[in-house]
């Protein structure tokens, strides 16, 4: 009879495919090489009195293959275990984590370095709570800022600039310096099977300066102690070529409305939101903070599937434009979502989809605030990471407010086409 309970459970999990998609299915190979595949998404909408302009690039994977994996999340403990670091003597305001020491990677970032100082390490204690984060921090640039402190920024996209020609205020080293060292700590902690990551999204920060209001640009002296501006870098691993971009957990409603089960709840704390945990801020190779949440592959549950034509997805999308809700939209790329399956937290599961950012309004009568201390549109109230389902086209907006959204239909495959 228990038997018979545990397999009714998991078949309530598998989640039958809706349909949204209606045109040939195609592989990865043929959507990077079909001669009327679109390179960008330019077009200027007329929508609720509103005009809307896109002009964003279309980014797709090279690769030539699109698997489903599942994966399980490197635990930060395994990370320092490997290395065999040697706990902190100060433990002061470590929490329900361990602090540990580590001079061999500053000697790994920068042969120049001099000895006697450490790099702190940080995770979660496996006893006290169930999170994979790991930390690595040297006089952390946001520890020095605190207080009335502020900075100048500008926000791009990696497709948007040279990251060899990109300088932070007064820095003698660039974006890719920057994105050197952050691939050094990769590999160092996690190996070479990790180290492969895209940028995202980054920040250049100026220097600190004195908060002289509450406004953006109320910002007086420069912080004499804090030499040079800094990057701040939003990363995303890859499996087998190809970006994580979104954990689905990070889409949960946490509101006295919610549906979503406390077990299920759960099931999200080792891996917390990827989109904002993977960052990675560096002013040079003696001063930087960087957070990590990596998988590990565990098995391929299908080694190739067929994907929607992104004239589909972009479909999808003028759809949302044209009943008040999209607004504006700065990228559109193909990568992974994160989907919990029947072993999470043990494993969780890499599918196919489509990553709209954007601003979404809840109705076509909202009208979008600019927030007065930040313009980076990320910071916007309204900015919002779409996922559209990249075999049936199925689209994701705002919050999930019930267990069912956080697992993944039945992939359609080559034998089901």
């Amino acid at each position: 009879m228990k038997r018979l309970i545990k397999g009714i459970l998991v078949m309530a999990l598998i989640v039958l495919p809706a349909h949204d998609c209606y045109g040939e299915m195609l592989s990865i190979r043929e959507l990077a090489k079909q001669e009327n595949t679109r390179l960008e998404w330019n077009q200027t909408y007329e929508a609720h009195g509103r005009t809307i302009q896109v002009n964003v690039p279309i980014i797709i994977p090279e690769v030539d293959r699109f698997p489903i994996i599942q994966v399980s999340a490197w635990m930060g403990s395994e990370c320092v275990e490997n290395l065999e670091l040697s706990k902190a003597p100060d433990q002061t305001n470590a929490g329900i984590g361990i602090f540990y020491e580590d001079a061999a990677i500053l000697s790994y970032l920068d042969e120049n370095h001099i000895s006697g100082e450490a790099a702190t390490v940080y995770h979660v204690d496996p006893e006290k709570g169930d999170q994979a984060m790991l930390q690595v921090f040297h006089r952390d640039p946001l520890a020095q800022r605190l207080g009335n402190w502020w900075y100048t920024s500008d926000c791009y996209y990696p497709y948007e600039i040279s990251s060899e020609a990109v300088f932070a205020e007064d820095n003698e080293l660039s974006l890719a310096d920057a994105e050197n060292a952050l691939q050094k700590l990769l590999t160092y902690y996690y190996g070479d099977a990790c180290s492969d990551a895209q940028m995202d999204y980054v920040e250049i920060r100026g220097r600190a300066r004195k908060k002289t209001g509450k406004r953006l640009n109320d910002l007086g002296d420069y912080k004499k102690d804090y030499p040079k501006g800094t990057y701040f870098l939003h990363y995303r691993q890859k499996m087998e070529g190809i970006p994580i971009y979104l954990d689905i957990g990070s889409k949960m409603l946490t509101t006295d409305q919610t549906k979503v089960s406390q077990d299920v709840a759960l099931k999200w704390q080792r891996i917390p939101s990827l989109s904002d945990v993977n960052t990675f801020e560096f002013m040079d190779d003696s001063s930087f903070f960087w957070n990590a949440v990596l998988f590990k592959e565990k098995d391929v549950l299908e080694q190739d599937v067929p994907l929607a034509s992104p004239d589909e997805i972009i479909a999808k999308l003028e759809r949302e434009i044209s009943e008040g809700r999209l607004r504006n939209v700065y990228a559109l790329r193909l990568g992974y979502v994160c989907y919990l399956d029947e072993n999470s937290p043990d494993t969780y599961t890499l599918y196919p989809a489509w990553i709209c950012d954007c601003i979404y309004a809840e109705s076509p009568k909202q009208e979008i605030e600019i927030p007065v201390f930040s313009d980076a549109f990320r910071d916007n109230y309204c900015y919002e990471q779409i996922i559209i389902d990249a075999q049936t086209c199925e689209l994701q907006a705002g919050w999930i407010a019930e267990d069912k959204g956080f697992f993944h239909s039945v992939p359609i495959t080559w034998d089901g086409v």
